[in-house]
């Protein structure tokens, strides 16, 4: 039995899945194409409001930036664009039927899903044949004032 509020689980387990979203979009808006890290990017929702049935919904959440995400209400336009163009409108009605129900998780089912986004970050972030980048040259010139007097 897990110890511990339903809603804390369900925080951990959005902060597992909203850091692998934006891994995986290389902290890319989305929307408006800037890149930012840390609180500058959100994992915003295509689909208005954070209900169960799309919360961990992986083709419904993208890389945002604040701006987009939350002054533009998530840039709707530049979205529904982006959706169309990356999924089809098969996959976007797919997720607005999939919008409209009812899903209950417990705190075992926020638990794996934390773990497994945990797992899926751990394997975005890992190297994979990093070419080493060549050192920068430096040079330094010395400049010497010579004064004359007369």
């Amino acid at each position: 039995m897990l110890k511990g509020k339903l809603s804390t689980y369900k925080q951990y387990a959005w902060t597992a899945f909203a850091n692998y979203i934006k891994a995986r979009d290389r902290y890319k808006c989305i929307t408006c194409g800037i890149v930012a890290k840390g609180w500058d990017m959100n994992a915003g929702h295509w689909l208005p409001g954070r209900w169960n049935s799309i919360l961990f919904e992986e083709s419904c959440v993208h890389a945002q930036c604040v701006a987009c995400n939350n002054s533009l209400g998530g840039n709707h336009p530049a979205y529904g664009r982006f959706m169309l163009g990356k999924y089809g409108q098969k996959e976007m009605d797919r997720l607005e039927k999939l919008w409209r129900k009812t899903v209950v998780y417990t705190k075992q089912d926020y638990k794996n899903i934390q773990l497994k986004y945990e797992e899926k970050l751990y394997e975005t972030k890992r190297p994979v044949n990093i070419k080493k980048r060549p050192k920068a040259r430096c040079s330094v010139v010395r400049i010497t004032l010579v004064i004359r007097r007369t």
